[in-house]
């Protein structure tokens, strides 16, 4: 459910962008060939986790999933999705 202001278009886009910075996060924190690998890989996944919900929870939506295979899940099947839900596989 989005807000009054806030566009299907604007919320996809979004989630794309954040989706970005944490997919690029963990191939950045993981890569074996960097050099300069410097702490531990959890960390910055996790911090750029925490990142991208405070960014996502400053736009007038109800939050942010990061992870669009559960949005859309949710979407298009609600009756697949109410049993992973029911089920502890998902939510």
């Amino acid at each position: 459910m989005l807000s009054n202001n806030t566009t299907a278009g604007q919320a996809v886009v979004v989630e794309i962008i954040l989706t970005f910075q944490l997919v690029m996060c963990i191939f950045a924190s993981t890569d074996s060939r960097r050099r300069d690998n410097v702490g531990s890989p959890a960390l910055s996944i996790g911090l750029s986790v925490t990142l991208g919900h405070l960014v996502g929870d400053l736009f007038p939506s109800p939050g942010c999933s990061m992870n669009p295979a559960r949005s859309l899940l949710g979407l298009l099947s609600p009756r697949v999705a109410f049993t992973l839900c029911s089920l502890g596989k998902m939510c």
